[in-house]
Order: C-alpha cells, then structure tokens, then sequence
C-alpha cells in the first residue's frame, strides 16, 4: 500500500489552508482522513498515537492515508469541511474534544461521510465517538505516586483546564489518597497542549516547593515537565502512552489512555460498517486503558525501580474498580 501523509502548512491571510490537489481524482472512500488536535503531530503522544492507530488500520485495510495539522481552532470546521467535500475518505478522525463544535457542523452537512472523533462527543448518525475513562488509569498512577513519594508533596500540571483534563486529576487525587490520606496535591494549569516551556517553568515550580512526582496530563507540554525531573533529579508520570523511554531514569510509570487500540479497532469497525454511531467508552474493564507495566503488549522501559509492594497496590485497586468496588471520581467530583 501506497501511504501518503498530506501536512498542510500553507498559511494565507491568517487562515489555514488545505492543500486538496490531486484529491479529486482518487475513487470515493479509498483513504482515511485525520485531522489531529492542535499542536500536531511530534507530541510523542495524543496526536501521535491516535495517527499510529488509524495508519495500522490503513494497512490493514489497504487505504491510503492524510493528516492535516491545525494551527488555531478556528481552523478545525476549515479542514473538516475541506475533507469531506472531496468524498475521497471512508472515514475521517478527528484528534481531540476540541473538534466537537466544528463536527457538529460539518457532519450535519455530509451525511454520508463517516466521522470517528477521539476524545469528544457529537450526536449525529454518522459520528463515533470514543471516551475514555481516564479517571480509572489516573487513580492507578496516583497510587504509584502515593507510595513512591518522599517528601509527601505530589505535583499535577494539568494542560488547558478543561473537563477531560479534571477528569485526569480527580482520578489521580484520588489513587494518591487512596493509599497516602496524608499527602499534599499541589494542581496548577498551565494553559496550552503545546507549550513545554511552560510546563517547565510549572514543574520547577512544584519541585522547589517540594513535590518530588509530578503527574501531567498536558499534551506536549509534559515534554518540559519531563525536562525539569531530569535536570533536578524529580520523578515524573507520563500519560496516554508509555512514554518512560523520553526520560527513563526520571519517569516512573506511565498512565496509558489505549489510544492505539481503541483507534486502531474502530477505524477498522468503521471501515467494515460493524462500528455503530454514538458513543463507545473504553477504560479498565474494557482491557485498553490502565497502567503502563499492566496493559498487554506495554513493556515497562523504565529505570526507575519499582517496589513489588507497589505493583501488587495498583494490581488489586484495578481489579477493584473493574470490579466496582472502587468508584473513581470524575470531573463533576473535584
């Protein structure tokens, strides 16, 4: 199979545009169309990792494959539009519950286009929506920084302060507490998906104050946070993916979101007309999302050691919530 991937970066009197030559010519339905979220692709995770899931589905089905990279929200109805007027996608993904309000939109304008969106809602008959439980990973990794700190002082960088983002650190306050009742959280937000400077500047800021593990769901703004454990000797936690190999002397485990999975499966469901619209949830139960050195075919690439008091914590609290014995807040609980 031929893989062609399409980075718009044209930019024109303050507008992105997508470059749609050749498109025209190709048979109807024969590719698959990403749109990731902003900040794009070279996050090392959420972008990523879903363009990694929908490539594997490609090659699989032997479709052909683009992405376009926003650079503003205000780009996402352009290039959403701009895609599925062509009619050449069997499907089209869109990266990240910012899409939301631009799909609702577009999807009401082309009825027949099927549209897979990750990490967002959208109530149309031609729409998949894939939630993730992200609370129930991030209580698994909170108990990993519970028992690990020294000092009794945890950090959580969150990214933009956003539902889905509360989502992570209601989950993740939680597993801390679950097993250290004592400890203190210290939260900040620094604002941006894509800004590792800033996510630098709030980790340094945790770590003098005396965090000594630092949780952050931030897109690629966990990039400057795994910057600042490294150069002050901190602990960190990574998120969506295993991403210890970034900083393997410094991040302990990792929160997975099975975003690889769940892509990869629903795209290949969609393209064989077995994935239904509405929305499709995964977390623990659903064997996608967890805990790096817990999720099948995930094999832990950290230095940092890890109690077997530790594991055994985080292997029983899993089965607990699978089990419901154990409610993980959300967002609403913060």
């Amino acid at each position: 199979m031929k893989k062609r991937n399409l980075v718009v970066t044209l930019l024109m009197t303050g507008l992105l545009l997508v470059a749609m030559v050749g498109f025209t010519a190709h048979a109807a339905g024969n590719r698959i169309g990403v749109v990731t979220s902003i900040g794009g692709l070279g996050d090392k995770g959420f972008n990523d990792y879903t363009f990694k899931g929908a490539s594997m589905a490609a090659e699989l089905l032997g479709l052909e494959i683009d992405v376009v990279e926003p650079l503003a929200i205000g780009d996402f109805e352009m290039l959403q539009r701009d895609l599925a007027m062509t009619g050449a996608y069997k499907i089209i993904i869109l990266v990240g519950f910012l899409q939301m309000e631009a799909l609702a939109v577009v999807a009401a304008e082309f009825p027949d286009q099927k549209f897979i969106i990750v990490d967002g809602v959208v109530d149309a008959p031609n729409v998949a929506s894939l939630i993730f439980r992200e609370n129930e990973g991030s209580f698994l990794v909170g108990i990993v920084a519970g028992m690990m700190t020294e000092t009794g002082r945890i950090g959580f960088v969150g990214g933009m302060d956003v539902p889905i983002i509360r989502r992570f650190q209601a989950g993740f306050q939680a597993g801390v507490w679950w097993v250290n009742p004592d400890a203190i959280i210290d939260v900040s937000y620094v604002g941006s998906f894509r800004d590792p400077a800033g996510g630098k500047e709030h980790a340094i800021a945790h770590y003098k104050r005396g965090a000594d593990i630092i949780f952050s769901p931030s897109g690629k703004t966990i990039l400057g946070v795994f910057e600042a454990a490294a150069e002050l000797d901190k602990l960190a936690i990574g998120v969506d993916v295993d991403q210890a190999h970034l900083a393997p002397d410094y991040i302990v485990a990792s929160m997975i979101k099975g975003l690889v999975t769940a892509t990869y499966k629903a795209t290949v469901a969609a393209a064989e007309g077995r994935l239904e619209a509405g929305i499709h949830i995964f977390g623990l139960a659903e064997g996608v999302a967890g805990i790096c050195f817990l999720v099948p075919d995930v094999e832990r690439v950290s230095r940092v050691y890890l109690p077997a008091t530790v594991r055994a914590m985080v292997i029983g609290a899993r089965q607990m919530i699978i089990d419901g014995l154990i409610i993980v807040p959300d967002e609403d609980d913060i």
